[in-house]
């Protein structure tokens, strides 16, 4: 991978920490090129629990931009499960 690839993931990666807020650990993110598409996948830790969510996009900014709002899904659903299982 290039240089300028791997600044890029890292600056992804500081971005998914960005969006996933507070007491999350980004554990890492990778690219994988597909035939006609690039799918980014983040590793992450949040409330105790391992996940991991995945986008793909026709470009790696397409893929990110996705991956921004899987990213947004993933924290709602884990903030809504953690207060029905409090309840």
């Amino acid at each position: 991978m290039r240089a300028a690839d791997n600044a890029y993931l890292n600056r992804i990666a500081e971005d998914c920490r960005t969006v996933l807020g507070p007491g999350v650990t980004v554990l890492g993110v990778q690219r994988v090129d597909l035939e006609s598409a690039v799918r980014l996948s983040v590793h992450f830790e949040l409330l105790g629990a391992q996940r991991e969510t995945s986008a793909v996009g026709p470009t790696v900014v397409a893929a990110h931009a996705a991956l921004r709002q899987e990213l947004v899904r993933a924290r709602l659903e884990a903030g809504f499960g953690a207060l029905i299982r409090d309840q």
